[in-house]
């Protein structure tokens, strides 16, 4: 996953804009410090750059939908001459597990081959609760 939603976040040196105080922390300061964070030069587009530091594992495992129903006896139902009722309730994207640091790692902006699997911060998909009756006469 090319993680480019945290090169406009993490913008170290460009004027103190959108910094992350953990990042801005973390940069190489000189020998012995941070191998992962470049050093911050102010007013530099160095660490903007495309880089490697962007790449993230985007592995995951969601839980993409969750249905529960029941449907109410027969004999329960012939007073009311009903034929059938079925109660049920769903739940979609009820649950995601990952280590990517963005919001979902199952987005794409754009279905051009050449950018699938980048995140440009594309909001991620929402959960939703769905309840509802299914009745037959």
């Amino acid at each position: 996953m090319y993680a480019t939603s945290r090169i406009m976040v993490e913008r170290l040196g460009q004027n103190g804009t959108n910094n992350f105080r953990r990042i801005a922390e973390s940069r190489w300061t000189g020998p012995g410090t941070s191998n992962t964070v470049p050093r911050a030069i102010y007013n530099q587009a160095h660490n903007l750059a495309n880089s490697s530091r962007w790449l993230e594992d985007g592995s995951f495992l969601r839980v993409r939908t969750v249905s529960l129903g029941y449907e109410l006896p027969r004999n329960w139902l012939e007073r009311a001459h009903v034929k059938r009722l079925r109660v049920y309730a769903q739940v979609d994207n009820l649950a995601l597990w990952t280590k990517y640091s963005g919001l979902d790692p199952e987005v794409s902006s754009d279905i051009d081959p050449r950018f699938i699997g980048e995140d440009n911060l594309v909001l991620p998909q929402p959960r939703s609760f769905n309840f509802g009756i299914n009745l037959h006469f």
